[in-house]
C-alpha cells in the first residue's frame, strides 16, 4: 500500500491524466479486498456500477454513516455515472491547483 501511495504522489505531481490516478485508487481497491478489508455488498455493488458508467478507479472514504465514495472519470462519463447510481445521492468535484489552502486562520 505505501508503494501505491508514493506513485500516487508521483502521478498527481506529474502531467498525466487524472484517470491514471483512478486506475491506482483501482489497485488499492482490489488490493483491501483481497486482504478482507470491510466492505458491504452495497458498495461493492456501487463501485462495480461506477466502473461500468466509466469511471477508472475509486475509493471509499469517511466512515459509518457519514461516508462516501470518490469517483475518477473522464469528463466523458461524468453524467453516466451519476445515472447508474441513481439510487444514491451525488456531489460533483473538481481537482485543481494549487489544491487545498487555509482560507482561514485563528490567530
Amino acid at each position: 500500500m505505501s508503494q501505491l501511495a508514493e506513485r500516487g504522489v508521483e502521478l498527481l505531481s506529474s502531467d498525466q491524466p487524472i484517470t491514471r490516478f483512478g486506475e491506482l485508487l483501482h489497485e488499492g481497491w482490489e488490493l483491501k479486498k483481497q486482504a478482507g478489508a470491510v466492505t458491504l455488498p452495497e458498495i461493492d455493488a456501487w463501485y462495480d456500477a461506477g466502473l461500468k458508467a466509466g469511471a477508472t478507479g475509486g475509493k471509499l472514504l469517511g466512515a459509518g454513516q457519514g461516508g462516501f465514495l470518490l469517483f475518477i472519470a473522464e469528463p466523458r462519463h461524468h453524467d453516466a455515472i451519476p445515472r447508474r447510481l441513481r439510487q444514491s445521492p451525488i456531489r460533483g468535484l473538481q481537482v485543481n491547483a494549487p489544491g487545498s489552502q487555509i482560507i482561514f486562520s485563528q490567530h
